[in-house]
């Protein structure tokens, strides 16, 4: 692999930490009361698309970097913090839009994935 790949590859991991932090945020998106689960949709395409660009630099396990990178900023989301603060809880209304963000976010990527229609890494 060249130096320009790895340092793309890199980017698209930090691409895949950028992704994380934008779900959080906008995890809990409303409109007009109603929760929407915009951030789910988004981070699944997102993801698959980080992942798709990532399998044409690398073979290796390097290409779920930024899947990888996504999955961690949802688990930091998930722990408390100094005074017990969570971004992403699994209590009363918050439940589903968390659970729709864990499942399309992960569920997308890893069902292309399963599908085999990754591109093989350029030589």
């Amino acid at each position: 692999m060249r130096v320009a790949d790895r340092v793309l590859l890199g980017f698209l991991i930090l691409d895949g930490f950028i992704v994380g932090l934008l779900s959080v945020g906008f995890v809990y998106l409303r409109l007009g009361g109603t929760p929407v689960p915009v951030a789910a949709i988004a981070a699944g395409l997102l993801n698959c698309l980080l992942l798709w660009l990532a399998a044409k630099y690398t073979d290796g396990p390097l290409r779920y970097g930024p899947l990888v990178a996504w999955l961690i900023v949802l688990a930091v989301a998930g722990m408390g913090g100094p005074g017990g603060d969570v971004m992403l809880a699994l209590q009363g209304s918050t439940t589903l839009a968390t659970l729709l963000l864990v499942i399309i976010g992960l569920g997308a990527p890893v069902a292309l994935v399963w599908s085999r229609r990754l591109p093989e890494a350029e030589a």
